[in-house]
């Protein structure tokens, strides 16, 4: 059987990853079965990503640091207010994330731009203040990513002993989805894990029942580069993200 085969890709999922979509796939049946006694709205949402990686690594002579690039979230909602304070959202997105890389070694230094493209699957369960026209929420939970896509772009500089610049390399690779060792210190194509599940925090402002501004704070759980063998620590995707929602249809059982 390959092992591109959607049986090999199930069979071999890490544990968590299947625990957390047997836990998102029961908040979509609770999404459905509730969705006859509870209001139900339907929209689009879109907005904007500062995705950054946090790592931890072991102690060595390696100077490295991360920061936030921007990227982009589309995709459609919905939301479910089950009782008058308590509020359901289930999105299938878009989502981009990624990092700006760059490390120092001796008489190396390296930049590199990592973007990665997924779908995207947040559950997140709130409580819900209405005033006037506008309600207020607040609450927290769960999502599930898979990795469609993404690119490596960057260059790594060499100088001499006296400090004087010997060469520079650049690359523009595409990203690869393996289990064989790399190093994010080569010109080589990174290897992250097209899987990830994390938790997600947000808050909401809904104007009119129909326009509203999210924003959410989403934590991965998963290390995106297993198979790295230098720094031998955890990458996790950070995300903030703002997005404007248009509700687009109700309807009440």
């Amino acid at each position: 059987m390959s092992n591109d085969s959607p049986i090999f890709i199930v069979r071999y999922m890490n544990p968590q990853f299947h625990h957390m979509i047997r836990t998102l796939l029961f908040s979509i049946l609770c999404f459905i079965l509730t969705s006859s006694y509870a209001q139900v709205k339907f929209g689009v949402q879109a907005g904007y990503n500062a995705a950054e990686w946090k790592y931890t690594i072991t102690p060595g002579n390696w100077d490295m640091e991360t920061s936030a690039i921007s990227s982009f979230n589309a995709g459609m909602l919905a939301q479910l207010d089950l009782q008058r304070h308590i509020r359901l959202q289930g999105s299938l997105l878009f989502n981009g994330t990624g990092t700006e890389l760059r490390y120092r070694y001796r008489y190396n230094q390296s930049w590199r731009t990592i973007r990665l493209y997924s779908l995207n699957l947040p559950v997140v369960a709130m409580y819900k203040i209405d005033v006037k026209k506008m309600s207020y929420s607040l609450g927290g939970g769960f999502y599930a990513a898979y990795v469609l896509s993404g690119t490596d772009k960057g260059r790594i500089e060499t100088y001499e002993l006296g400090g004087a610049l010997t060469s520079i390399r650049t690359f523009d690779n595409k990203v690869q989805f393996g289990s064989s060792p790399f190093a994010v210190t080569s010109t080589n194509p990174v290897n992250v894990d097209r899987f990830d599940i994390g938790y997600i925090v947000r808050a909401n402002a809904e104007l009119n029942q129909q326009f509203s501004l999210q924003m959410s704070y989403n934590a991965g759980l998963r290390d995106i580069l297993p198979n790295e063998h230098v720094y031998s620590g955890n990458f996790r995707n950070q995300v903030i993200v703002i997005s404007l929602v248009v509700l687009l249809s109700s309807e009440k059982g």
